[in-house]
């Protein structure tokens, strides 16, 4: 018997392309859902044109895979290692995935209403809004780090995250990345400190939101202003874990970011630790992994990045996932033991809002007995506003100056004298009670701030000031050398304000400023900017007749008002015009008394 089989007819046909029209339909519907998953929102303003981003957790590798443990010593029956910390993240497409820049499009219908959006926080609030809350960033780690495995007996850890007035989408985006990027059993919280906002998307709509997040997330509210400082101790208050992260509230981790922070704690809790701190474009928010730096500071004080100390600079090239120290920090993300934290002082709870305890927290980490390292296989993007979008209470270099004279004068030493000269106004500030902080100090048997030059950042360029601090004078006219308005250095009136009127004299003969070098250049007395480096030119000085003139042409600095107002080189004469002084101003004595330059060679 033979089967017969038919075509289908007409009628059949018309079955199969109902069929296929209608799964094709529910393809494109979970399309368009998911594109409108990754979609958020950002301002109230906006709050009913964009969709809240998604909070689906990506899924941590379980696989075993090969991997090298961080010490040998601690793998136990007890003790497991945890497997290399890697996320998968499914490649997606859409503004800012992979930390890729996102421009607005000219023709984009909102484009004209970019400018004004960026000012409510002096970053580009229509992009933002534009990037999902939950995008996806590269590994931007070295090879070596990727495969490390770390103790499953990590301490337990709180992230506390500042905000006053923060925009709705960065905000969303660092406490997505902690969640998708972290793995559950290691973090007991997020604690999120609201320093009196006043915006609606910050209030209701926000403890709606994170009440649906798979990870506590809990918000501490301040009934007043209490400044960035302040608050992060009462968050730090809120926390339950042994570890404590501070974290900036425009911020995204990365895969692998705590694991290694915890290690190094665990290894050692009196480690104030920092991970390497990468940079996010406050207007395309393209995520842009940055070389190694260590912190440090100026004359004066302000934070700024220096290299790597030489020693641990050879270490880091004999091994690529080596924490490496640093002498200060950038005050966005860092992680301390919590019992460690406050029987070193906490935070100066004396300082006012922003400015200062970055700088204050490494000085009395390292003279205090602890250390601060850099961690290598930890990475997180920080956004760096172009300006403050909040007020102070007072002008914002008041504050800065009260913060730092706190800590100058507990910290400094006879060092203090030398900041005093770069900010005499600040001799006037009423800083309150220091003296819980001196005793601190005292109790903690804490080393000098020379100890700290000498054996933590023996390469500062502070280390070879020891000559001299204060202002260059022209005998003749009685002008100080300033070079605040040209590259080109010339006597002005004397202000006695500091500023770019004071100079220090170096080991070498050096003459410099906080950020500029006197140097010559084709003959000329020029500036040059040597923010972290030694000046180049070997000045040589006559006490007999005040001439301070070149150590390589023996040319003599001269200015002759009524011809320029340019310095010169001109051969030595002894002339009115050539003659120079050093002075200190009558009511600092900061131990630095006597000029030894190379006496002029006969």
């Amino acid at each position: 018997m033979k089967l017969m089989l038919k075509a289908p007819g007409i009628m059949g046909y018309s079955r199969l392309i109902r069929k296929f029209v209608a799964i094709s339909f529910v393809i494109v519907v979970i399309i368009c859902l998911i594109q409108i998953i990754t979609v958020n929102e950002i301002h109230p303003k906006v709050v009913k044109k964009y969709i809240l981003g998604s909070t689906n957790r990506r899924t941590h590798v379980e696989e075993p895979t090969e991997g090298k443990d961080v010490d040998s010593t601690e793998r136990t029956s007890t003790d497991e290692l945890l497997l290399p910390i890697e996320v998968t993240e499914a490649p997606r497409i859409g503004p800012g995935e992979q930390g890729l820049p996102y421009i607005i499009p000219d023709d984009d219908p909102e484009k004209p209403n970019e400018k004004e959006m960026f000012k409510i926080n002096y970053h580009n609030l229509l992009a933002s809004s534009r990037i999902s809350v939950n995008r996806t960033l590269e590994d931007y780690r070295v090879p070596g780090c990727r495969n490390i495995r770390y103790p499953s007996s990590l301490p337990s850890c709180s992230v506390v995250i500042i905000f006053h007035n923060e925009a709705w989408s960065p905000l969303l985006r660092t406490i997505h990345s902690i969640i998708n990027r972290t793995p559950s059993k290691l973090i007991n919280e997020i604690v999120l400190v609201d320093d009196l906002s006043d915006q609606e998307h910050l209030g209701t709509l926000l403890d709606d939101y994170i009440a649906k997040l798979s990870v506590k997330v809990i918000v501490v509210r301040l009934k007043e202003r209490k400044g960035l400082i302040r608050a992060r101790l009462a968050g730090m208050e809120a926390t339950t874990g042994s570890v404590v992260v501070w974290m900036d509230a425009h911020c995204e981790v990365t895969v692998g970011w705590l694991p290694p922070i915890l290690y190094e704690i665990k290894q050692q809790p009196n480690t104030i630790v920092v991970p390497t701190v990468d940079n996010i474009d406050h207007f395309t928010w393209a995520y842009t992994r940055v070389s190694y730096s260590a912190g440090g500071f100026n004359m004066d004080i302000q934070f700024n990045w220096n290299s790597i100390l030489e020693e641990e600079r050879l270490k880091l090239k004999e091994d690529e996932t080596y924490s490496f120290r640093t002498p200060t920090m950038v005050g966005a993300v860092y992680a301390a033991d919590k019992e460690y934290f406050r029987a070193i002082g906490t935070f100066d709870e004396g300082m006012e809002i922003w400015g200062g305890e970055n700088v204050e927290l490494g000085l009395r980490v390292w003279q205090c007995g602890g250390r601060m390292i850099n961690v290598v296989c930890s990475r997180v993007g920080h956004m760096y506003r172009s300006a403050f979008p909040y007020s102070f209470p007072e002008e914002s270099n008041r504050i800065m100056a009260k913060n730092n004279k706190r800590f100058a004068e507990v910290w400094l030493d006879e060092w203090k004298y030398v900041w005093y000269q770069l900010n005499p106004a600040a001799r006037d500030i009423d800083v309150g009670d220091i003296s819980e902080r001196i005793l601190l100090r005292e109790r903690l048997h804490c080393k000098g701030f020379q100890w700290f030059l000498e054996n933590v950042w023996p390469e500062s360029p502070l280390n070879v000031i020891v000559k001299f601090t204060g202002e260059l004078v022209h005998n003749e006219t009685s002008f100080c050398l300033d070079i605040s308005n040209s590259t080109h250095p010339q006597p002005t009136r004397c202000h006695g304000n500091g500023n770019g009127q004071f100079w220090a004299v170096t080991k070498g003969g050096g003459i410099r400023s906080v950020r500029d070098c006197l140097e010559i250049n084709n003959n000329r007395p020029v500036i040059e900017h040597c923010m972290n480096k030694q000046p180049k030119h070997q000045w040589n000085y006559n006490h007999n007749t005040g001439e301070l003139f070149s150590g390589s042409n023996g040319l003599c600095l001269t200015y002759l008002k009524n011809i320029s107002d340019w310095l010169t080189l001109s051969q030595c004469e002894g002339s009115d015009s050539q003659r120079w002084s050093f002075r200190q101003p009558a009511d600092i004595a900061n131990g630095i008394e006597s000029i030894e330059f190379n006496e002029p060679q006969s």
